[in-house]
């Protein structure tokens, strides 16, 4: 498979989930959310493998990886949905103001809480232990961190303006 079609496969089964998620309604917006979380972290994980090994002559995918980035975004997908519904209720609304206070909102709590519930549950599912758990969130937080801070804030603008 080549980069380029697995990311229409990937697109494909985007487009199917994101079908099905709206047929099943609004009262379903939980189960929907968590198994979308569930599958981006899962293709996020397969789209990193094939460019950590491009250059391999021949790579498979570790799919013990993959399953347990799939079970991170099962986790996190319900407290990322719960702590929206949060914000959508006491910030209801899309006007730029109100955007704004959701952004910084989420980069200042959601952010950090996210970036540390990630390497410390991806520890956990490794088998890392204590000490290794600690320095692995200690030399990966706050590049992860910045990073985030590059790419959500544009990603979220333009997801709270599609809802």
């Amino acid at each position: 498979l080549t980069f380029s079609s697995m990311h229409q496969q990937a697109l494909a089964l985007v487009r199917r989930c994101t079908r099905q998620a709206r047929a099943l309604g609004p009262g379903r917006l939980l189960l929907v959310n968590t198994g979308t979380c569930c599958v981006l972290y899962g293709l996020g994980d397969i789209f990193q493998q094939h460019i950590e090994r491009r250059h391999q002559a021949s790579w498979g995918i570790d799919w013990r990886r993959t399953a347990r980035m799939a079970v991170l975004g099962f986790c996190i997908g319900p407290v990322n949905h719960y702590w929206y519904v949060m914000l959508d209720r006491f910030l209801p609304g899309t006007l730029s103001r109100t955007v704004a206070k959701k952004l910084l909102l989420d980069q200042l709590i959601m952010a950090p809480i996210c970036c540390t519930t990630f390497y410390v549950g991806m520890s956990v599912l490794e088998g890392k232990s204590r000490r290794e758990t600690v320095d692995e969130v200690k030399t990966k937080f706050w590049p992860t961190y910045k990073v985030d801070w590059m790419f959500w804030p544009g990603a979220q603008v333009r997801v709270i303006h599609a809802c």
